[in-house]
Parts: structure tokens; sequence; C-alpha cells
């Protein structure tokens, strides 16, 4: 009797185990574009996206890592985020780093509509070095849409706006929006193209950033990716690249038809 119970638990575990890798959707990130897609994770799901780049830009040399985002699924309308600080490596240059940021992403439309849309919004704290911080606590607000495509293609779009202390006259505005264009080559590879406009009020600059890259699921919960860009900001200009890895874990199993 104790064999036959401990093979009918382990067959139930099995079913459900089968049943939960059907109904949980692969991975999805907001890696590597520079623009936000209005994707939520699924609920009670802990999602780390995580990278390396380079950047050459005015023949000067720049790593960034660990250019690494965590997201928790609350609950199917509700994810919390975190943008840890990035630090920028330069030769000969003492390191610096970003602000940390703190935020939710709210679902407006569910995925399964033909338009799907997002609001993200929150704060970063003046936590990075003094090159690179604004020394005080400012928000921002973003909004995305997507939608699919014939034939495997699909685009999004998005616009942030932040307001930045740190300006000789007081707080100024940051606009970053984003064009996509992708293509689910396979179930698990997709390519994009971006083109990414953006003004810096703090010195009242424009510029733009133009890239592309490929996305491959490796595991439903493992994607790799790379991105290789074109920026102009002002009379500045550089090429980047960024490479990265990101996984998902379930911090409470999903339950089979309610993953998201």
């Amino acid at each position: 009797m104790k064999t036959l119970s401990v093979v009918l638990a382990a067959s139930f575990l099995l079913a459900t185990h089968t049943l939960v890798a059907q109904e949980t959707e692969p991975i999805t990130t907001d890696r590597p574009s520079t623009g936000t897609g209005p994707e939520l994770v699924p609920t009670h799901s802990l999602e780390t996206e995580n990278g390396v780049g380079w950047t050459n830009d005015d023949h000067r040399s720049r790593f960034d890592l660990p250019e690494s985002f965590v997201r928790y699924g609350i609950n199917n309308r509700i994810e919390a985020r975190i943008l840890m600080p990035n630090s920028h490596v330069s030769g000969g240059d003492p390191t610096q780093s970003d602000d940390i940021q703190f935020g939710v992403k709210l679902r407006l439309r569910p995925e399964e509509s033909a338009w799907p849309m997002a609001f993200a919004t929150g704060l970063s704290a003046p936590s990075g070095t003094g090159g690179l911080s604004s020394g005080a606590w400012d928000p921002y607000e973003a909004f995305s849409v997507s939608h699919h495509l014939p034939k495997n293609f699909y685009s999004f779009s998005s616009i942030t706006f932040a307001s930045i202390s740190g300006a000789p006259h007081g707080r100024s505005l940051f606009t970053q929006g984003a064009v996509d264009f992708g293509r689910v080559v396979t179930p698990h590879h997709a390519v994009y193209v971006e083109y990414a406009p953006l003004y810096d009020g703090r010195q009242h600059t424009s510029g733009y950033i133009i890239d592309g890259g490929t996305i491959w699921t490796v595991r439903p919960n493992l994607q790799l990716d790379l991105r290789l860009g074109h920026t102009v900001v002002g009379e500045s200009s550089g090429f980047n690249v960024a490479i990265g890895y990101s996984f998902r874990r379930f911090v409470i199993p999903p339950i089979p038809n309610a993953a998201r």
C-alpha cells in the first residue's frame, strides 16, 4: 500500500508539472530593445533580465553591466519592477553608476486583445555617482502598446516621460520614444529593428537610437539576446553592442489555465 501511494503521488506531481509546463507561456522580456512592450510577467513569477553592453562613443569605449532588471508578477494586472544600478566602466576612468529605479507596470488591455496596452510608473532614487545621478527622486511614466501582424510579424511602440533634477534651472523633461517591428522566425527565435527618438531637456538636445537584435528562447524560462545599435545625441554619436541573458522562476507554482 505504501508503494502504491508513492507511485500515485509521483504520477500526480508529474501530471501537474506537465500541465503547468503546457499552460505557462515562454519567457518574454523588456530586453534587448530600448522600447518597452506591454507584456507582464506571470503571476507569482520572479524574472531577472541581465546583460553586458559595450559602447564606442566619440572614440571612447565603455562597458555597461550588469544591466539587471528585476520583475515580479503580483497578479495578472500588476507587476513590481526594480532597475538595479548599472555600472559604467571606461578605461582609466573611475567607475560610475546610475540610480536605482522602483516601479510598477499595470495592464490596461489583455495580451489576447488586438491592441495590448500597459502603463508603467515609478521613481529613481538618488543612489548613483555624481556624474550620473541627479541627486533627487525623479518620477517617470511610460505607456506601451503592441499589435500582431500577418505572417508572424509584430510591432510595438512606447513613450516614456521623466522629470529629472540637476538642470541649472531646476527640473527638466526627458522623453524617450520607440517604434519596433519584428518577426517570430521560429517558436524559439525572433528578430527586430527599432527607431527610438529622444529629447533631453537638461541640455536641450535631441537625438535618436537605431538598433536591431535577435532573441533566442533556450528554454521556456531562459532567454538569450543580442543587440547592435547606433546612437546620435546632439553633436556626439556612438556604436553599441549588448548581449544578455534572462531567466524566470515561480515563487509560487502557477495554477493551470491561470498562469497569467
